[in-house]
């Protein structure tokens, strides 16, 4: 029995150190990657979308001069101009969007400052996983089951207040837990193969997570040198773009200057 208790034991503190980081991982690690790579790459990358959209804007009205040239029409620059526009607008609303999200990512970055103490959050969101996680609580009532629902909640939205307010209002619903060593050897027995279980398959989620972006990009984002050379690789894209853009306009222009364009 004892051996078991220890198992369970062991067990018990390992899955929860895994599910704790997978959680971290897929809310809170995620997050704060995925805004840091808008606003250190992704701001850039939005800058050469939009350059692209404007050249194939500029290649479509090009094309509609000239399909009225050869139809012997006098081309009406208006009529193109809102014909381009309308083909354009849901690629610059897709645009658009991101830009949304590169300041919502500022804003995210700014306020992690005010964010709990993660080792304080972690250690508190341990100690209530350890009573109340279903996949290691004895008991698994509707109210306990709604009690972990906001011990996790709050967790993934680094709410350390609302932790310490259940850890204080549920005090002594939590004391009267079942104890593991209170436990039967054919109970422990299961909580023991269900947790070797549970363990094996949040090795598989977490792997399986960062292999996903933007964990795929995590060494970058970390690397000042390689985001320096990521921009720049950016920055020359849109040099380039900017150029062919240019004369691309100027081209335009000069169609419209020799064939009369209204």
């Amino acid at each position: 029995m004892n051996n078991l208790s220890d198992q369970l034991h062991l067990l018990t503190n390992t899955f929860i150190e895994k599910d704790e980081k997978y959680r971290y991982l897929s809310g809170t690690g995620k997050s704060e990657l995925e805004a840091r790579f808008m606003t250190k790459i992704g701001n850039r990358r939005i800058d050469l979308l939009n350059l692209q959209l404007e050249i194939k804007a500029m290649q479509r009205k090009i094309e509609e001069f000239n399909a009225a040239i050869n139809k012997k029409e006098v081309p009406s620059i208006a009529l193109i101009n809102a014909k381009v526009l309308v083909e354009m607008t849901e690629q610059r609303e897709a645009i658009l969007k991101q830009k949304e999200q590169v300041v919502a990512a500022q804003d995210y970055l700014k306020n992690l400052v005010f964010i709990a103490d993660p080792t304080e959050l972690k250690e508190t969101y341990r100690q209530l996983a350890k009573k109340l996680h279903p996949d290691v609580v004895a008991e698994n009532t509707e109210q306990l089951q709604e009690l972990w629902l906001r011990v996790r909640d709050a967790y993934v939205a680094g709410d350390i207040d609302t932790l310490k307010s259940i850890e204080i209002v549920y005090a002594d619903v939590l004391a009267h837990l079942k104890p593991a060593d209170e436990q039967s050897e054919e109970e422990l027995q299961k909580k023991v193969d269900f947790l070797k279980e549970s363990i094996r398959a949040l090795d598989e989620k977490t792997l399986a997570l960062k292999n996903t972006f933007p964990y795929t990009i995590e060494t970058l984002l970390n690397d000042n040198e390689l985001i320096s050379a990521e921009t720049a690789k950016i920055e020359a894209e849109i040099e380039q773009h900017d150029v062919y853009l240019q004369e691309l306009i100027a081209k335009f222009e000069k169609m419209i200057h020799d064939h009369g364009g209204q």
